[in-house]
């Protein structure tokens, strides 16, 4: 996926509705390519493999990381896996 890096995606007080949209899908786009080229392929298919077998997982976040483990721990709840979460 191409991102345009032409783009000043800091949003401004004088942004309009729509240049604010263009700017968050473009930062979101880019984060999101940035995020796949940097994960290590063999690594996350162990950590599937090891959530897989686990009877129970213990997932644990704090603060922003709180949001990201808390959304984690629905999905996987969702998925009928048995998931205790702290904040």
């Amino acid at each position: 996926m191409q991102v345009d890096n032409k783009i000043e995606t800091i949003i401004t007080e004088n942004d309009n509705p729509t240049s604010v949209l263009l700017k968050l899908q473009t930062n979101l786009s880019k984060n999101i390519v940035d995020l796949g080229r940097s994960i290590d392929h063999k690594e996350l298919k162990q950590a599937v493999e090891l959530i897989d077998k686990a009877r129970v997982v213990f997932i644990a976040g704090e603060g922003a990381s709180g949001l990201a483990a808390e959304d984690f721990f629905d999905k996987l709840i969702r998925s009928g896996k048995e998931v205790i979460f702290i904040d």
